[in-house]
């Protein structure tokens, strides 16, 4: 059903005939003054109303007449045109016209025209009442008078078109300024050749069709473009085009109203956007969300809604929600939704939503309300949040807190006597760290004290040897009892020096780390073993990119590297030439460093002892047995972890990661 605007409906309201306006149902929209004054009605008491509780339906008279139009034309949607006789004496509803005794049997004339929207349904109906009232009239011109000059100051653009080049006749005001014209420009000119820029924008078709069909037409914010005061604009019209007939009922002009509603239109495009954009973020957010109008009723749910409960939007628009919560949360949410809606205050309650598996989640709801400029609220926002896991939780805490509220006293109990071992504990802690900081000084002490003798024997050894005679010196079994205590001395230098290596890294776990370049590391360790290597004939294969860079103890780095390598140099096989390979590659949470070699092997079921101190598998090669062990203490005690590959006979591989 179309809507007219207030400007329109004030022109209609002032238009010098007789007009009245009804709806598809037969109610009163409105009605010209002069039409109120013919039929002595008041416009607030017959307006919204329906038209056979203000017009009675007779026998005949203009009542009659006015019922039988309109049920035609709602029978046919074709305009209609009929008589009827007045008489002053009989027509009850035309009492007030101002007849004179010759006309009181004049004949009156009806024309009720409907005008239908693009889907050819009824929009509403025109009826003109023509009755032959006397020019010379002088209350009657008067009126006529005051009716012309409001026309004519009325808000709404109102011209008048005739011919086929629609010459401008008449223009009010609004008219005019709305062209950017004067009344002088605009009159006796044909309208196209005044606005040319209006053709090919569809205005010629739509007048020629109301020319040709003599059927009126109406259109809501239809474009337009025009230069108005040299400018050229782009607007919008509401307008009507109504068609102007002779007494022969022909069409000889027509009758425009228009009402430019750009501003209407450009707001309304805002406001769309806004809601647009507004609905998009309500859709992007994780809950499901949903606004409501000041009176309660959903007016829009998140996609969310749809997936979560499985219904459509006509499912639950209103208040058809209801039903989706649980029917022992429903009163009490009710309850709290009603109060925030009455006082304003944000909405939050708990309660149970039905998924589309027949399932109910609980979920926290939360809405609050938007308010305009003058405080008002517009609409409301919320949110319905999954707190299902965190309600099962909480409950699940409540009981596991009250079972555990029975087991204080034992648990009281218990922690004395916990109490009492923890001191006994933090006793033997400390005692413990007494024997340990004794048993380190022992070990300082005893590998400090025992170098000196030990040296000392060694430089009586060699001494002895500068002074024992030739003949002495070079008998079998004299040479090898000097290589014997000369091997026990240097091995029982090497232990000390590892024992002093072991105590180190006890003391010294928390070492600085620095940025430490492996290549140039492993090239360090190599010239270190240079006589090693070359005495074994050993070829080495370093795989290890020259930007490599770990965060390490340099110390620790250079004691993990030189005994790997030396580990792998020493354990060769002597039937076949040593090669060992270093490599090393990047992961996401470690260096890995692989040294690998294809030595004697071991047999990995003994690995228990493999890192232990003083343990060793190959007896056939000189060393203490703390090597790997220091190895290990070193790369876990920097959160590092070291493995081992091995079979007898095909070589060892050893993989450290270093954490990055």
């Amino acid at each position: 059903m179309a809507i007219f605007s207030t400007d329109q409906l004030e022109v209609f309201n002032t238009v010098p005939d007789l007009y009245l306006l009804l709806s598809p149902d037969l109610s009163i929209l409105t009605a010209s003054k002069a039409y109120l004054s013919a039929t002595g009605k008041v416009r607030q008491e017959i307006v919204g109303k329906p038209l056979k509780e203000v017009f009675a339906i007779t026998d005949n008279g203009y009542s009659a007449c006015l019922h039988a139009s309109l049920q035609e034309v709602l029978h046919t949607k074709q305009a209609h045109q009929a008589s009827f006789k007045i008489s002053q004496y009989q027509d009850e509803v035309l009492l007030s016209l101002p007849l004179e005794e010759s006309n009181h049997k004049a004949s009156a004339h009806v024309l009720t025209t409907p005008v239908l929207d693009e889907h050819n349904s009824l929009s509403y109906i025109i009826h003109k009442l023509s009755v032959p009232l006397e020019l010379d009239n002088p209350p009657l011109a008067a009126e006529r008078n005051l009716l012309s000059t409001l026309f004519v100051q009325a808000p709404a653009a109102v011209a008048v078109f005739r011919g086929a080049q629609y010459i401008i006749e008449w223009a009010n005001t609004a008219f005019v300024e709305l062209l950017g014209q004067t009344q002088q420009q605009a009159l006796n000119t044909p309208l196209f050749d005044l606005l040319p820029e209006l053709a090919g924008q569809g205005y010629e078709e739509l007048l020629h069709q109301t020319m040709t069909t003599g059927d009126p037409y109406v259109a809501k914010e239809l474009p337009f473009q025009i230069n108005r005061y040299g400018r050229p604009e782009t607007g919008y019209w509401d307008f009507m085009y109504y068609p102007l007939r002779d007494e022969q009922h022909k069409v000889t002009g027509i009758v425009m109203v228009a009402t430019e509603v750009t501003q209407r239109v450009e707001v309304r495009r805002v406001l769309e956007k806004s809601e647009t954009y507004f609905r998009t973020l309500l859709n992007s957010i994780p809950q499901m969300t949903w606004t409501n109008l000041p009176d309660g009723s959903v007016d829009f749910y998140s996609q969310r809604w749809f997936d979560y409960t499985g219904l459509a939007y006509e499912q639950l628009a209103g208040w058809k929600w209801r039903p989706v919560v649980h029917a022992d949360d429903l009163h009490d949410m009710l309850a709290n939704y009603w109060h925030a809606l009455q006082t304003g205050s944000e909405f939050t309650h708990e309660n149970r939503l039905l998924r589309h598996d027949g399932t109910y989640r609980w979920h926290l709801s939360r809405s609050v309300p938007v308010r305009d400029e003058t405080g008002q609220i517009t609409l409301w926002v919320g949110t319905s949040t999954d707190i299902h896991e965190k309600k099962l939780a909480a409950e699940t805490l409540y009981r596991i807190t009250r079972e555990q509220k029975i087991l204080n006293e034992d648990l009281q109990i218990a922690n004395a006597k916990v109490q009492a071992s923890n001191q006994k504990l933090t006793d033997t802690n400390r005692q413990l760290q007494f024997i340990n900081t004794d048993l380190d000084s022992f070990i300082y002490t005893a590998s400090h004290d025992l170098k000196t003798p030990i040296t000392n024997i060694q430089s009586l050894v060699q001494l002895l040897e500068r002074h024992l005679p030739a003949e002495v010196m070079n008998k079998p079994n004299i040479q090898k009892v000097f290589g014997l205590i000369d091997k026990s001395v240097v091995r029982f230098l090497h232990t000390l020096e590892d024992m002093s290596e072991i105590t180190r890294l006890q003391k010294q776990s928390n070492q600085p780390t620095e940025s430490i370049n492996l290549k140039q590391m492993i090239d360090d360790v190599q010239m270190d073993l240079a006589m090693l290597i070359e005495q074994s004939g050993t070829k080495l294969e370093v795989t290890v990119d020259v930007g490599e860079y770990i965060n390490f103890s340099p110390k620790n780095l250079r004691s993990v590297v030189y005994n790997l390598l030396s580990n792998a140099i020493k354990y060769h096989d002597p039937n076949r030439q040593p090669i060992v390979r270093i490599q090393c590659n990047t992961t996401d949470g470690h260096h890995v460093l692989k040294v690998s070699d294809n030595g004697l092997g071991m047999d990995l079921s003994q690995d228990t002892k493999l890192f232990s101190m003083f343990q060793r598998l190959h007896s056939h090669v000189e060393g203490t047995g703390v090597g790997l062990y220091i190895v290990k203490k070193i790369v876990e005690g920097a959160g590092g972890t070291i493995t081992v590959e091995s079979r007898v006979g095909s070589g060892t591989t050893f993989v450290v990661f270093f954490k990055r």
